[in-house]
Order: C-alpha cells, then sequence, then structure tokens
C-alpha cells in the first residue's frame, strides 16, 4: 500500500532529520567546551541526548567530559556508566570513570577502571600516566606514615605535601 510506503518513509526522514539535529547540537556543544564553557556544554550535550532517536554513548563521554572539568564527578560517573552500557569498549568513557573514582578518593575501583581500559588499548598512555601517578602518590603516602609513626612530622609533611604537587600536576 501506497500509503503505508509513504508513513515509513516519513518517519525515516523524521528520524534523520533528528539524528542531524542531534549532531549539530552536539558539535556547538563541543564549540562551547573548548571555549571553557563547560555548564553550557553540559546543556547542549544533553539536548543532543534528547533529540538523538537513538542512544549515542558519545554524547554521554562528552558531557561526563564537562561534568568532570567542573568536578560533577557524581554526574560524570553516571554519564560514563550510560556509555559503558552502550559501549562497553568505550575508551573515553573508561577513562573519564577511572578518573571520576581517582578524584572522588576511590582508588582501588580507579587502578581497576585503567587496567580495564589497557586491557582493550595496552598502549592508551593516559591510563599509564594515571596509574603511574597513582603509584608515585601511594607510596610517598606510605613514606609520610612512616615519618609520622616515627616522630618525624616534618618529614611525614614534606611526602604529603609531594602528594599534593603530584594530583596537582596530575589534574593539569
Amino acid at each position: 500500500d501506497d500509503d503505508d510506503d509513504d508513513g515509513e518513509l516519513g518517519a525515516e526522514a523524521e528520524r534523520a532529520a533528528a539524528a542531524a539535529k542531534a549532531e549539530t547540537l552536539k558539535g556547538l556543544g563541543n564549540d562551547k567546551y573548548k571555549a571553557g564553557e563547560y555548564s553550557e556544554a553540559v546543556d547542549l550535550y544533553t539536548a543532543a541526548i534528547d533529540t538523538a532517536p537513538d542512544a549515542v554513548p558519545m554524547y554521554y563521554t562528552n558531557r561526563a567530559a564537562a561534568h568532570l572539568m567542573m568536578k560533577h564527578y557524581m554526574s560524570a560517573r553516571d554519564d560514563c556508566e550510560r556509555a559503558l552500557a552502550l559501549d562497553p569498549a568505550s575508551g573515553k568513557a573508561l577513562l573519564r570513570l577511572g578518573k571520576c573514582y581517582q578524584q572522588q578518593g576511590e582508588w582501588a575501583r580507579a587502578r581497576t577502571t585503567f587496567a580495564k581500559l589497557l586491557d582493550a588499548q595496552p598502549k592508551n598512555k593516559t591510563a599509564h600516566t594515571e596509574l603511574a601517578t597513582m603509584a608515585r602518590a601511594e607510596a610517598a603516602l606510605q613514606r609520610a606514615a612512616a615519618h609520622r609513626d616515627a616522630g618525624r612530622h616534618a618529614a611525614a609533611l614534606t611526602e604529603v605535601e609531594s602528594v599534593l604537587n603530584e594530583c596537582e600536576r596530575a589534574k593539569a
């Protein structure tokens, strides 16, 4: 029946138009992100998510990146988890999820997440760097605890300051 064909074509055209609009919104979100306007980027990525006829993992990972920049770690985690539900091999989602865990002090979960990323992408430099940074920070904290326990408070403070500096460098 020609009417059925017209309805199917109309629905396909609507889906294609919605997908194109979602891509445009994502692009505008990317522009805001690059300009450091993270809240506006989140709004545009959200609009892309709401507009897209099908779930697109990249929209969630992009929004997670903007949330990370604003230190909205739980929102970023939620978006990473949504992206991973859609694409379990998403390197960007794993990397950003690991950073969320790291920033929230959940280092065991961060290590596990970065290791999972390295299983899929053994040459991922960022994951290697994050794991190395965490290892150095953990070693310095152990040295700080030993200094504290031995009554060497100045040395303990120096170690803690080195951890803080290491973490600040890692954020940059």
